[in-house]
């Protein structure tokens, strides 16, 4: 099977299979601020909608087999609301920086290696391994490969270095109550009980019947700080503070990442940095006073009770 210029946008369960849905992205690079971006815009021709191909795992792994990608150079941690689509957009600036920010993708892998304990190690490394190589077939000119994850990916981050044990990886963390003012004024899905299962982050659903959204928020981004914590020293980790944005990104990233960036790249992302990250057309205008004066009292009882006790454990 030729699935060349196919990139897996979706895994799930059917039944008893494991399947992996493609879109037709051809020769698109994906420079927006998100992964989801670039599909839905692809997806708006009607070509593309009507052809996506459906396969089972099976196909995908003797695809990455015959035509394996780029090994990726770099993972990219957070907690949510904290400079990571920044240094995710700084990194894309540069034409040879494959940056794949928050892949769907992978959404379904996690969900299976943390909701379904009987499926054997060997296969979850062996799937994560397929879904990564697949999506970092390069385009011309590529040769780096960095995975922005989302937040509670970091749940499932043993499972992540025991299939790339030689990738170095980040995770990005900031104030929780600035992150926690965020999440309660614009929530992202994965807060949100009926999308992502609590179970993922540890909570069994009768727990979380009747609980206080604001209570909830708290204790997931907990447990996305706690599995941080818990994993700091698997494999060839870092963790960095919001407030080491956006120099750490030029003056320490490729370090870290045993890269090497010429002048013109380093220029590109520091061009990058100038605009907000999220709404590229705008410059970017620092929230924090904002976000710190929206500190209510309920918010700050929540970090204190949830959120410090972890977070204040952390540190770059």
């Amino acid at each position: 099977m030729d699935l060349r210029g196919w990139l897996p946008i979706y895994t799930y369960w059917s039944g008893d299979r494991f399947l992996v849905d493609w879109c037709y992205t051809g020769g698109q690079r994906f420079t927006d601020p998100f992964f989801g971006d670039t599909v839905d815009r692809l997806c708006g021709d009607l070509a593309v909608r009507l052809f996506r191909h459906q396969t089972g795992m099976e196909a995908a792994q003797e695809w990455n087999e015959c035509s394996p990608g780029l090994a990726p150079s770099g993972f990219l941690f957070h907690m949510s609301r904290c400079g990571s689509t920044l240094v995710s957009q700084m990194l894309a600036a540069a034409p040879r920086n494959r940056v794949l920010s928050e892949p769907t993708a992978l959404n379904g892998l996690f969900r299976a290696a943390l909701l379904r304990p009987g499926i054997p190690r060997a296969t979850l490394v062996d799937w994560l391994r397929t879904v990564v190589g697949a999506m970092g077939r390069p385009l011309e000119g590529e040769s780096r490969y960095f995975l922005k994850l989302d937040c509670w990916h970091v749940l499932a981050l043993p499972l992540i270095v025991e299939a790339f044990p030689e990738t170095p990886w980040i995770f990005l963390h900031r104030d929780p109550a600035e992150v926690l003012v965020s999440q309660m004024k614009l929530p992202g899905a994965w807060t949100v009980p009926s999308v992502l299962e609590p179970e993922v982050f540890g909570m069994k659903p009768e727990e979380t019947r009747g609980m206080p959204m604001l209570e909830y928020r708290a204790r997931l981004l907990a447990a996305i700080g706690t599995a941080a914590l818990r994993h700091r020293k698997c494999g060839r980790g870092r963790l960095v503070n919001y407030q080491e944005l956006p120099g750490w990104v030029s003056a320490s990233l490729p370090g870290h990442f045993h890269l090497a960036f010429d002048q013109a790249e380093l220029e590109r992302m520091g061009q990058a940095a100038r605009w907000d990250a999220k709404t590229p057309q705008m410059e970017f205008s620092s929230d924090r006073r904002e976000k710190l004066m929206s500190v209510t009292p309920e918010i700050q009882s929540a970090v204190d009770r949830w959120l410090a006790p972890v977070f204040g454990q952390l540190a770059p």
